[in-house]
């Protein structure tokens, strides 16, 4: 593996096959302006005797933001192709020295430098996963005043991950530009907790991507022929309830046995997804994939949208699985209207 320890390095035209633990990778949170480029990493594997990190390894490992990342390929991991996991301070050896100085450093606050033209495949888990990053302005020096600087990660193209193209966590002011996220078993993205209360307004957008659910054209709905006749159902059927819907629950980390475009967030606000197209899909959106029962409710505003076969826009989890916003009408809704579950909560 590369591990990366220092500022200014250049990391480029690297063929790197059949490793454990995290491969290229930055060490310890304090290394800046670095270049990785140009380099193709496939099949990681875990290993049980170094950090509990490299238990679920990635191609990529970037501890902080301010370092250039682009034209690279993950091919094939055991867990993720790329991950952007930003501390919150330092670790390691060079941390331990910038805390013995009296310094105090946030790389999950740092602007991103550079994220741009990567491709990631064929991994256990996700194609791209952003970790606890909140990105201001002079963020590194962990400022009093924080005014927010927004990452915008640019030209990912991620396929066939066995669970989500992008996944994020505990995200505000984070943008993703230009994506095309084909043929995932469960989500091409799906936000566990983005733009929360303590956002202060931050909107984060979704914009010019590609969705493709299935690289088959035709799709199968529990209601249809051959899912009804001949039992060839791409997933579990929906619970019915009266006159009250049809609910896709989720079964723990296996999901609700659909493919989808885009999982509503468990907490979040502020999203919009614009210019973006949607192909294959028996249901374009789940709402949502982290609300417990009783939670939920957040919107996701759609501007600009192109459906092709796409069945249903969205099943819902729960009666306050999410709120679907067709800005322009361009789902179909009209302006401003809304999709919801169909129980009586938002009417």
């Amino acid at each position: 593996a590369l591990p990366i320890c220092v500022d200014g390095l250049l990391v480029e035209w690297n063929v790197v096959f059949d490793t454990r633990g995290h491969t290229i990778f930055i060490e310890d949170g304090t290394e800046r302006k670095n270049i990785i480029r140009y380099n193709l990493v496939g099949v990681v594997r875990p290993i049980w005797s170094l950090l509990m990190v490299d238990q679920s390894p990635s191609c990529y490992w970037i501890v902080n933001p301010d370092n250039e990342i682009y034209g690279n390929i993950a091919a094939g991991s055991s867990h993720y192709g790329f991950w952007m996991r930003s501390l919150e301070e330092p670790d390691g050896t060079s941390g331990q020295r910038e805390a013995d100085a009296g310094l105090k450093r946030c790389p999950n606050w740092t602007p991103l430098l550079r994220f741009d033209d990567n491709v990631a495949h064929s991994t256990g888990k996700h194609g791209l996963k952003v970790s606890n990053y909140f990105p201001v302005e002079d963020g590194y020096m962990c400022p009093d005043s924080a005014v927010s600087a927004p990452a915008v990660f640019k030209n990912f193209s991620s396929f066939k991950n066995r669970h989500m193209g992008v996944w994020g966590e505990f995200l505000v002011d984070v943008h993703f530009d230009h994506f095309k996220l084909v043929d995932h078993v469960k989500s091409g993205i799906e936000f566990k907790y983005i733009n929360g209360r303590e956002a202060k307004f931050a909107t984060s957008y979704i914009s010019n991507t590609l969705f493709v659910g299935r690289m088959h054209d035709e799709i199968f709905t529990p209601e249809s022929e051959k899912c009804a006749v001949h039992g060839n159902c791409p997933g579990p059927r929906p619970k019915v309830d009266g006159d009250n819907g049809w609910w896709y629950s989720s079964n723990n980390d296996a999901g609700n046995g659909f493919t989808h475009a885009i999982h509503l967030p468990g907490i979040g606000s502020e999203v919009k997804v614009v210019n973006s197209t949607f192909m294959n899909y028996q249901g374009m959106l789940y709402g949502c994939a982290w609300c417990v029962a009783h939670r939920g409710g957040y919107e996701m505003e759609f501007f600009n949208s192109t459906l092709h076969n796409v069945e249903h826009i969205a099943h819902f989890k729960h009666g306050v699985g999410g709120i679907v916003i067709d800005g322009d009408g361009t789902l179909g809704v009209g302006p401003g209207g809304r999709i919801v579950p169909p129980t009586g909560q938002f009417r």
